[in-house]
């Protein structure tokens, strides 16, 4: 018997021959697994459906109004390159990979080409749908700046930045080192902010070349220069980690999502504000409430949503125009602060500290209500710097504090959350 190696049948490379894997069949049952897991929250989510309803409604509303009575000066092209410019950057990539990949299917990355094919279109797709239905929103503003490109041609460059960014990211993925994974991600944002700026200011032609020049150079100068090795399965498993995480954020303001890990994030400066809380055994657990607020996803959760409240305050005229995207706001941030009762529901040290059970729910009824109060008095400040009536102004957020104090002491004794110990966010 001849001790020569066969070659693969029909072309097959190594990979394929010796792990004959189906890779889009297991995406497609990845998928699957995912939306089940998924669906009864999203039908317990939808239970808030007619307050977002009104939400959408209301912002309609104050779009109109706005767009009847547009300042002459208002920056309409920066303004609607910074929005669709952040939609064409974000562009995350589900590739459902696992910890147990690396052991199970990293020795057959060769055969799993269809995988990641199909995470590619999936990810440029529904994409590419969010990136079309933002335009046609702001179009109407887009026309009243006075703006003169065709929605087709402005669409089309949209969609080519974007499908640039699906590739783009996925070859970030094979970069080494962390350093240089953020430079090319600062550089495709200075590319995509670019292109989407020429499809807004300039003809389609331009756009075009503007865009294809902005990531060759990208591509050229970012990708080609780091050294680069396989596919980065830790990488990919860390994106996944994080998008599935910032699902269940998303859903847990409205239904209990039990979570799966926590992603601790470490402030630099920001991390020591919890030190101004005082070192006594009565404020252990606001202690701890505090860092897990600063170093979870909530903290980014919070801040997004008051600069957005205090925005649209400056940019909206009229007192009870101003009251209505307070009482928003304050609901929406009050809604996504409802998590942090969702962090350490079995703290296991504290009989080992001789902290009595009842001190968690105060602290934790402390922490947050000063959180939302601060949020509310920075979106206060805005309003007023904006232009809203002091009357109006303190009038508004009076009952708004009171509510959060009531809602505070109502959500602070939920149960639930993660099905195990969060990570140490004090050390």
């Amino acid at each position: 018997m001849s001790g020569r190696r066969k070659r693969p049948k029909h072309g097959k490379s190594p990979g394929e021959a010796r792990f004959p894997l189906d890779g889009l069949a297991l995406r497609k049952r990845r998928s699957a697994e995912f939306w089940r897991f998924a669906a009864p929250y999203l039908r317990e989510a939808g239970g808030s459906l007619p307050g977002l309803l009104a939400i959408s409604g209301l912002g309609i509303y104050l779009y109109r109004s706005f767009l009847s009575d547009m300042p002459e000066n208002f920056p309409t092209i920066a303004v609607l390159t910074a929005a669709l410019g952040c939609v064409a950057v974000w562009t995350p990539i589900r590739t459902y990979v696992r910890e147990p990949d690396r052991v199970y299917l990293m020795p057959a990355e060769s055969a799993l080409g269809g995988y990641f094919k199909a995470a590619l279109r999936s990810a440029f797709w529904w994409q590419a749908a969010l990136a079309a239905a933002l335009l046609w929103i702001a179009w109407p503003l887009y026309r009243a700046g006075g703006g003169e490109q065709p929605y087709g041609l402005v669409l089309a460059v949209l969609w080519l930045v974007k499908a640039l960014n699906v590739y783009a990211v996925w070859q970030q993925t094979y970069l080494r080192e962390q350093s240089h994974r953020r430079l090319a991600a600062a550089g495709r944002a200075v590319a995509t902010f670019a292109s989407v700026y020429a499809a807004l200011a300039y003809p389609a032609p331009v756009a075009l070349i503007a865009a294809g020049v902005c990531f060759v150079v990208w591509f050229c100068a970012v990708l080609r220069i780091p050294p680069r090795h396989s596919l980065g399965w830790e990488t990919l498993i860390d994106l996944e980690r994080r998008q599935r995480l910032r699902w269940i954020s998303a859903l847990n303001p409205f239904t209990d999502v039990p979570r799966e890990e926590a992603a601790v994030k470490r402030r630099g400066a920001l991390g020591r504000l919890a030190r101004m809380i005082p070192m006594r055994e009565r404020y252990a657990y606001d202690y701890l409430y505090a860092l897990t607020w600063l170093r979870s996803e909530l903290f980014g959760m919070t801040v997004r949503l008051t600069a957005l409240g205090a925005v649209l305050l400056v940019a909206v005229d009229g007192n009870w125009q101003r009251a209505a995207v307070y009482a928003a706001a304050a609901l929406l941030t009050g809604r996504q602060l409802r998590e942090l009762a969702a962090f350490h529901p079995g703290f296991g040290y504290g009989p080992t500290l001789s902290l009595p059970p009842e001190r968690r729910q105060a602290s934790l009824r402390r922490v947050t209500f000063v959180l939302q109060a601060a949020a509310l008095t920075l979106m206060l400040a805005a309003g007023i710097a904006g232009g809203w009536s002091l009357g109006w102004a303190v009038g508004t957020w009076a009952p708004a504090v009171a509510a959060s104090y009531a809602y505070t002491r109502r959500i602070a004794g939920a149960q639930g959350g993660p099905r195990r110990p969060y990570p140490l966010y004090w050390r």
